[in-house]
């Protein structure tokens, strides 16, 4: 796969969406080729790209992979979502003690990742890591269980990643929300600038004309 031509098709969403978004739209419409996973990780790596993406901690027990899928097909996997998305990637048995773990960069420094089992690939983890990201939604970690389960779904023609669709829709509900609260905050904040300098004007006005009206002024 890595090496192999990009193949001529249609973007799922231009590069201005999120990845979140891209995976929504990806559940619902699914691609032409579902075999295309070269074609899914170029465009998956633009989208983490305008969202910025970054290091990720995974819900208890989240499938990473689908039953049906072999060990050497999440390896593969892995493999090419290193070649694409030119992030770190690893997966390994998890830590012991699980919690927080210093995961290395490639520049030779350090950042903390916290990694949780994935069960269904016998405890197997996954782990990506970005300089340019200090935080992760709830919402952005449903993200990313996805990425692996539809994957792997595409991989195996399995339909059927509805579980953590739930988890990905009220994470969009709740970044809709998020937006239109910021939005509303910021009308209040610029209303009551508005108010504060008419308000100011207003005070200024009196105040000359109280002037004016002075006996001492005429």
């Amino acid at each position: 796969m890595p090496g192999a031509p990009a193949k001529s098709r249609t973007p799922l969403l231009d590069s201005s969406r999120s990845a979140l978004e891209f995976l929504h739209r990806l559940l619902i419409m699914p691609p032409e080729d579902p075999t295309d996973l070269e074609g899914l990780l170029e465009e998956l790596a633009v989208a983490f790209t305008a969202t910025a993406a970054g290091l990720a901690t995974f819900p208890e027990g989240a499938p990473l992979c689908s039953c049906s899928s072999s060990r050497d097909t999440c390896q593969s996997m892995i493999e090419d979502m290193k070649l694409y998305f030119n992030h770190q990637l690893s997966i390994g048995p998890p830590p012991s003690p699980r919690g927080a773990l210093t995961v290395p960069r490639p520049d030779g420094g350090s950042c903390l990742g916290t990694l949780a089992g994935t069960p269904e690939v016998g405890g197997w983890l996954l782990w990506l890591e970005d300089d340019n990201r200090t935080h992760w939604s709830e919402s952005e970690a449903a993200l990313l269980v996805l990425t692996g389960q539809i994957l792997a779904s595409r991989l195996t023609l399995d339909k059927t990643p509805a579980p953590w669709a739930v988890q990905l829709e009220r994470g969009l509900r709740r970044q809709r929300m998020e937006m239109a609260a910021r939005i509303v905050r910021r009308l209040v904040h610029d209303f009551g600038n508005f108010f504060t300098g008419i308000l100011g004007f207003s005070q200024l006005s009196l105040a000359h004309q109280a002037v004016s009206n002075s006996p001492l002024h005429n």
